[in-house]
C-alpha cells in the first residue's frame, strides 16, 4: 500500500534511496563541521590561556629583576651620598661587586647632573655616555621611590640596550646627579625566550610611546621603530583600556597574528613607565592542528560518499534487472495463460489447477459453469475436491496418479464421476 501511495504521488524506491543517503551524507557533514569548530575553539582557547600564562610569567620575572636592579642601585646611592662611611675605594670596589653579581649588566655608572660620568664599573671602559636622550633626563628624575627607564640606544649596529636609573638627591632634594645600570640585551634574553615554545613565537617588551625594549628572536628593525603609530596591536590594546588583551590581525609583515597583550603599570615594577609584554603567534601555525584534523575527517567522508554511491548504485542496478526478468517472466506467463485460456475456451472444456503438496484445487469459471456452480465458487480446501469424485472411482485415480508420479515421462489422464 506505501508502495502504492508513492507510485501515486510521482516518488521512485530508487529516488527515496538517493534521498536518504544525502540525507545521511548531510547529516554525518554537520557532525563533522560540529566536531571541527568544537576542536578549533578548544585549541584557540587552550593557547590563548597559555600565552596569558607566559605573559603573566614573564611580569613576574620582570618584576624580580627590576628589583634585583633597583637594590643594587639603592645600595650604591647610600655609598655615595655618604663619603664618610664608603670612600672613593669602597665606592669604586662595591660598584664593581654589584655589577659582578648580576649577569646581562653591561655597566653601572654614577653621573653628575650635566651626564658626565663621575665613577663606573664599565668592561668598556668608556669615558662618557653618547646617548643624549637619556642626558638629557637625568635632570629631571626626582622621585626616590621611582627607577628611571631610558629609551633603548643602538650603541653598536644592531646592539640596543638599556639604562635603569635613580636620582641623586642633594638635602634640599635637588638632583645632583644620577646612577645608572646599563643593561645589555641578555639580561632579559633569558627570561623571554623561556616562554617562546613554538618555533612561530615572539615575544617583546614594549614602552607606552611605541618604543621596543626587547624583541625576541632580535629583530632590528622592529626595534628601530619610532612610535606607537607603526604597531596597531599596541594602539588597539592601549585604547581596550583592559590589563590583559587579545588580538587578531595582520603584522607588519602581512602575516595573520595572534597577539597576547599584558600591561603592566608604573607601580607593580617600580619604574616611571607603563611596559606592555606581548606573546605573538602565527595564525596558521596556531591552527595546523585543526585544518590537519579536518583534512582527514574530510577525506575519510569523500571516501565514504563515493563508496556510499557506488555501492548504492549497484544495488539499483542488480534489483531493475532483476524487476525486468520478473516482468518479463509475469509476461510470459500472462501470456500463456491467456493462450490456455483461448484454446480451453475453443474446445469448452473447463481448467483446474491442482496443488499437490497441499492437495487444493482452483478451477476456473468455465469448469464451475461445467459443473453448475457459481463462476467465483472453489473447492480449495486439502482434500475437499476427492468429496466430490464418484467413490468408485477414487481408487482408480489414486493408481493413475501413482503411476504419473513415479514415472513423470507418463502423462496424467483420468476420468471420473463428481
Amino acid at each position: 500500500m506505501r508502495r502504492h501511495l508513492f507510485r501515486q504521488v510521482g516518488f521512485s524506491r530508487s529516488i527515496l534511496e538517493w534521498c536518504t543517503f544525502g540525507a545521511v551524507l548531510v547529516f554525518t557533514a554537520l557532525l563533522i563541521a560540529n566536531f571541527i569548530w568544537a576542536e578549533r575553539r578548544l585549541i584557540t582557547a587552550s593557547e590563548t590561556s597559555r600565552m596569558q600564562t607566559q605573559a603573566r610569567i614573564i611580569e613576574e620575572n620582570l618584576s624580580h629583576q627590576f628589583q634585583g636592579v633597583r637594590n643594587a642601585l639603592d645600595s650604591a646611592r647610600e655609598a655615595i651620598v655618604d663619603p664618610a662611611r664608603c670612600g672613593g675605594d669602597c665606592q669604586n670596589l662595591l660598584l664593581h661587586a654589584l655589577k659582578r653579581a648580576m649577569p646581562g649588566v653591561r655597566a653601572l655608572v654614577v653621573l653628575d647632573a650635566e651626564g658626565k660620568i663621575r665613577m663606573s664599573a664599565d668592561d668598556m671602559g668608556d669615558r662618557h655616555l653618547d646617548d643624549r636622550d637619556f642626558l638629557s633626563q637625568i635632570s629631571q628624575m626626582y622621585s626616590r621611590k621611582l627607577m628611571y627607564l631610558s629609551q633603548p640606544f643602538e650603541n653598536t649596529p644592531g646592539v640596543f640596550n638599556i639604562k635603569l636609573s635613580v636620582p641623586i638627591l642633594d638635602a634640599g632634594a635637588h638632583n645632583v646627579g644620577a646612577i645608572s645600570a646599563i643593561l645589555n640585551p641578555e639580561y632579559f634574553d633569558a627570561v623571554m625566550r623561556s616562554a617562546l615554545y613554538a618555533e612561530d613565537m615572539n615575544s617583546a617588551i614594549t614602552q607606552e610611546d611605541g618604543r621596543r625594549v626587547l624583541f625576541v628572536p632580535a629583530n632590528t628593525a622592529a626595534m628601530r621603530s619610532l612610535g606607537a603609530g607603526e604597531d596597531d596591536f599596541l594602539l588597539r590594546h592601549l585604547r581596550g583600556g583592559n590589563a590583559t588583551s587579545v588580538l587578531v590581525g595582520l603584522g607588519g609583515d602581512g602575516e595573520k597574528r595572534m597577539v597576547v597583550q599584558r600591561s603592566v603599570a608604573p607601580g607593580d615594577l617600580g619604574l616611571d613607565k607603563t611596559l606592555v609584554i606581548s606573546l605573538t603567534r602565527s595564525v596558521d601555525k596556531l591552527h595546523a592542528g585543526w585544518h590537519d584534523l579536518a583534512m582527514s575527517y574530510l577525506l575519510a567522508w569523500c571516501v565514504f560518499a563515493m563508496i556510499g554511491s557506488l555501492a548504492l548504485a549497484l544495488v539499483q542496478r542488480r534489483r531493475r534487472i532483476a524487476q525486468h526478468l520478473v516482468r518479463a517472466h509475469e509476461a510470459h506467463q500472462a501470456e500463456t495463460t491467456e493462450r490456455i485460456e483461448l484454446a480451453l475456451s475453443g474446445a469448452n472444456l473447463g481448467l483446474w489447477d491442482w496443488d499437490i503438496p497441499n492437495d487444493s484445487r482452483t478451477v476456473d469459471a468455465r469448469a464451475n459453469a461445467m459443473l453448475g456452480y457459481p463462476a467465483e465458487r472453489q473447492h480449495n480446501t486439502p482434500g475437499e475436491w476427492r468429496s466430490l469424485v464418484n467413490p468408485e472411482h477414487r481408487d482408480e485415480l489414486d493408481r493413475v496418479l501413482r503411476q504419473h508420479l513415479h514415472d513423470s515421462s507418463h502423462s496424467f489422464e483420468a476420468e471420473y464421476q463428481m
